[in-house]
């Protein structure tokens, strides 16, 4: 793991670098997907920008509420802010209402041509947390004997920071290029995808994973999530399609 890069008296903290780029990268994609969807590069770029710090905030009051018992005796522990101290899937439910909303109520932008705009960008983001983790050594995976298997806290374990990585460049790409061709696609099939694949890859990495969340009864809670986020992608998929090849109107003579 790297989770500094020494500049001479300094120390860097390489997460938070990369989560720093990962977020320019997603903001840059994000704009070039709206023009090409008819959207304004600034409006996409801003409504961006605010609803990524309305998540930054978000995924870390969802942080220090989950593990209170820590912070409740060092209340000037929560500023100190820090990638393994973020709640994710908090942060991305929020900046996601924050942008839309920005997007929606003020601009009164098409809520599909949102989605397809932002995809591209949530799957850049999800690829630079991952890497992110792999720097810092967080959200490490199970024991492991395979010859590809990294050496971490002594054991040598499934690089499953370097699995979320490839799926997530790999999504990323279909996603781009999903964008690139709106004469065959809806407007906001580009978010389908990003989602039914997203869901997808967690459901079948989350048992690699050593650090699951448990619900009741023993299921891990990302795969539960990555299971729902499929269904629902796979039951919208038929209705939004159907905006793309609508039936020809009859003429009369």
């Amino acid at each position: 793991m790297f989770p500094v890069i020494p500049i001479g008296p300094l120390a860097l903290q390489t997460p938070g670098l990369i989560m720093l780029l990962g977020f320019w990268l997603s903001l840059e994609l994000a704009g070039r997907q709206g023009a090409r969807l008819g959207l304004a590069h600034d409006s996409i770029s801003s409504a961006g920008f605010y609803g990524a710090l309305a998540g930054i905030g978000a995924a870390r009051f969802s942080y220090v509420w989950q593990h209170w018992t820590v912070y409740r005796d060092d209340l000037l522990g929560i500023l100190a802010l820090n990638p393994q101290s973020l709640d994710p899937g908090a942060g991305l439910a929020v900046g996601l209402l924050v942008a839309g909303y920005l997007l929606l109520g003020r601009q009164q932008v098409q809520f599909r041509l949102v989605l397809g705009a932002l995809a591209p960008g949530m799957a850049a983001f999800a690829s630079a947390l991952a890497l992110a983790n792999f720097a810092s050594g967080n959200s490490f995976g199970t024991e492991a004997n395979v010859p590809w298997a990294i050496e971490l806290w002594g054991i040598r374990r499934h690089p499953t920071q370097l699995y979320e990585l490839a799926a997530g460049l790999g999504i990323l790409f279909i996603v781009w290029r999903a964008g690139r061709q709106p004469s065959s696609h809806a407007p906001g099939m580009p978010f389908l995808l990003f989602v039914a694949l997203y869901g997808g890859t967690r459901l079948l990495l989350e048992p690699l994973q050593a650090t699951s969340v448990l619900l009741p009864g023993g299921f891990r809670a990302i795969q539960v999530a990555g299971l729902i986020s499929v269904m629902i992608a796979l039951w919208l998929l038929p209705s939004w399609t159907e905006q793309t090849h609508p039936k020809p109107t009859e003429t009369t003579t």
